[in-house]
């Protein structure tokens, strides 16, 4: 923390999970199977605490954009008949 200014806080990390379906066994008497139709990415978002200064007096913060990671895809999915 930079010379007594307060630091807001701020989120450091974003996680941004889609809506996507899991694969769940049936059993083979449902007679059913999963297809796939469609992949979704997930992404995680960094941000970072931005100090603002006037003149030489700590007046605030802000949380600023760092930067985008993709963590995986992940499927859509439906069920079905065989």
């Amino acid at each position: 923390m930079p010379l007594g200014g307060k630091v807001q806080n701020c989120p450091l990390l974003i996680v941004d999970t889609p809506t996507h379906e899991l694969e769940v066994d049936a059993g083979p008497e449902a007679g059913t199977r999963v297809r796939n139709t469609d992949v979704v990415k997930e992404w995680s978002y960094f941000f970072k605490c931005e100090q603002d200064w006037f003149v030489i007096i700590p007046w605030g913060s802000r949380c600023v954009f760092d930067r985008q990671v993709l963590r995986g895809t992940l499927c859509r999915r439906i069920t079905v008949p065989c």
